[in-house]
């Protein structure tokens, strides 16, 4: 159910939901699994609660993946929560399931390009800085292909910024 869905379904049926607790533990793989209770009470009084879970394995590595693993748990529980006390089966699209798809890994010729373009330049260090900031990865072999691309692309308009600064103190000279 998306957020519009939900919200419009609140309001039609006078529901008020409330977020009573969230909860986060570390996992012993070291990664952390969040937990959100929400309560849903009807016009007539009626109370229900919902949990919801999200574990940070599930989401792609952000500079937020902290924030938009809880909140993933908070939805989960807010979707759970009015389908609930409506009596409505919903099943909420954002759950992963083992079945889903994985994002295609980095290639080989992504991999040389990544290090030709940063070797060539000097720029080793800032490409493995930009990788774990952005993405949470501390090598290129963990990138996706589609994280590849996004690296590769940032690197390439370094070289042409670059290039372009070398060619203006040379006017200037």
């Amino acid at each position: 159910m998306d957020r519009q869905s939900r919200v419009s379904l609140a309001k039609l049926y006078n529901i008020n939901l409330e977020i009573w607790d969230v909860q986060s533990y570390q996992e012993s793989d070291g990664s952390i699994t969040y937990m959100v209770e929400v309560r849903a009470t009807d016009e007539g009084g009626r109370l229900v609660s919902s949990l919801g879970v999200c574990n940070t394995k599930e989401m792609e590595p952000s500079e937020r993946l902290h924030h938009d693993t809880a909140t993933v748990a908070e939805t989960r529980a807010k979707n759970r929560a009015i389908a609930e006390i409506l009596d409505i089966e919903v099943e909420p699209p954002e759950e992963k399931s083992d079945t889903e798809e994985k994002p295609e890994p980095i290639t080989a010729n992504q991999i040389k390009l990544l290090h030709t373009i940063a070797r060539t330049n000097g720029w080793e260090d800032m490409l493995h800085e930009h990788i774990k900031q952005k993405w949470g990865i501390s090598s290129t072999k963990e990138l996706t292909r589609q994280q590849a691309k996004e690296a590769i692309d940032y690197l390439k308009k370094e070289q042409y910024l670059q290039g372009i600064e070398i060619m203006n103190q040379s006017l200037k000279n």
